[in-house]
């Protein structure tokens, strides 16, 4: 999903910052920057841990050396992690996994958001988080990521409280749900209980299936 934003953004004339975590992605990550400068812009790539307690400052420090600019007009909050294994009993959770999961997931684009805000673009920045429909529609065995997502959700809806006004910018988060190009990530029987259960609770989908 990301590098699909980043080509959709590259393609409409953004310049791009991208992120990775493992230094063994390097040569993939590069290849996805050298995807994006086919459009004409400016793209740069940055390594760092996710859940590390400087990683916004690296991520926002990055984007500005590596594009050569000084302010920033967009920031996408798409990084994040699921539970491992996927599908996980709430009893069987460890303390690790929770902390893990919530340091990438939540206090991540914090530390994102912080480091960004002395760096925003004066007029029509956009802050764009990327949920998920595990906030909105519980599923069995997801409790962790769907919490981390609600509390990324419940972060959207403060900064567009706080920040908006003050800074001249949006802030808005996309519930997005199981992407048909990984398949092997979560569990057939779970991607049709996901499906059906958004089916439920939305009433255009109920029209159509109707029909």
């Amino acid at each position: 999903m990301g590098r699909d934003i980043a080509l959709e953004l590259a393609s409409r004339g953004a310049n791009i910052c991208i992120t990775y975590t493992a230094e063994s992605s390097t040569a993939l990550a590069e290849v996805v920057a050298e995807d994006m400068q086919t459009y004409g812009v400016d793209a740069c790539v940055v390594c760092c841990d996710l859940a590390g307690p400087n990683y916004g400052k690296e991520v926002i420090n990055g984007a500005l050396k590596g594009l050569e600019v000084e302010k920033i007009d967009i920031l996408v909050n798409n990084a994040a992690i699921g539970q491992v294994p996927q599908i996980q009993p709430t009893i069987d959770f460890r303390i690790e996994e929770y902390q893990k999961i919530m340091d990438t997931n939540v206090r991540g684009p914090l530390l994102l958001v912080q480091a960004l805000i002395p760096h925003l673009a004066s007029e029509g920045a956009r802050i764009i988080n990327i949920s998920s429909v595990g906030t909105k529609y519980p599923v069995s065995g997801l409790t962790m990521y769907g919490t981390s997502k609600a509390a990324l959700e419940a972060l959207t809806r403060q900064w567009a409280v706080e920040l908006a006004k003050k800074h001249h910018l949006m802030v808005n988060a996309i519930n997005c749900g199981v992407l048909d190009k990984e398949p092997n990530i979560v569990p057939s029987e779970t991607v049709v209980q996901i499906r059906e259960g958004i089916m439920s609770i939305t009433s255009a989908a109920r029209r159509a299936w109707d029909r």
